[in-house]
């Protein structure tokens, strides 16, 4: 019996530098462009809006608000982070005011979910009730203001309601990102 010639098998896949195969799938490789392509669209979004402050801490987490008597103008963070401080300032108007004393009743999600740290100026008085807190302040002079600190508790959506007694009612709403 004859001897069978032998051929070396032969890979079809191309070499690099005679040493290695490297194969190549071009709708794989298409798909990748296409996903790269999207990544270098939305991460600059990203950035963008973390920058505009669409998560927090800047021109568009912040607000104001106030009440068509005057009695309250509100500055908020719109949009917190969970766990960071944050500062709620009020200003008094002159409809606040009332024998030389301020009062405001802040309902209760002031202190359970948007976790109130500290009060400056602390009020002269307080009382419980109602799903909320009444504060009492002194007030000699206008401008009349006074800061909450805040530190939320836990991420979600909350509604805070505030009002001075006999005046127009103010509801915020404030997202909290984890």
């Amino acid at each position: 019996m004859p001897a069978q010639a032998t051929k070396p098998v032969e890979d079809t896949i191309a070499k690099v530098n005679d040493e290695v195969a490297v194969g190549s799938d071009l709708e794989f490789q298409r798909k990748w462009w296409r996903f790269t392509r999207l990544v270098w669209i939305v991460f600059p979004l990203i950035v963008v809006a973390d920058l505009l402050g669409c998560f927090g801490r800047g021109p568009l987490a912040n607000a104001r608000i106030q009440t068509r008597d005057g009695s309250l103008d509100v500055k908020y963070e719109r949009i917190e982070r969970f766990s960071s401080p944050s500062i709620l300032r009020i200003q008094f108007g002159p409809a606040a005011i009332h024998d030389g004393k301020i009062q405001l009743w802040m309902d209760e999600s002031l202190i359970r979910s948007l976790g109130n740290q500290r009060i400056i100026p602390q009020p002269a008085a307080s009382a419980i009730g109602k799903n909320g807190v009444l504060y009492t302040f002194d007030a000699t002079a206008l401008p009349a203001a006074s800061a909450f600190s805040l530190e939320p508790i836990k991420p979600g959506i909350f509604h805070l309601r505030m009002h001075v007694p006999g005046c127009e009612e103010l509801n915020l709403t404030i997202y909290v990102m984890p």
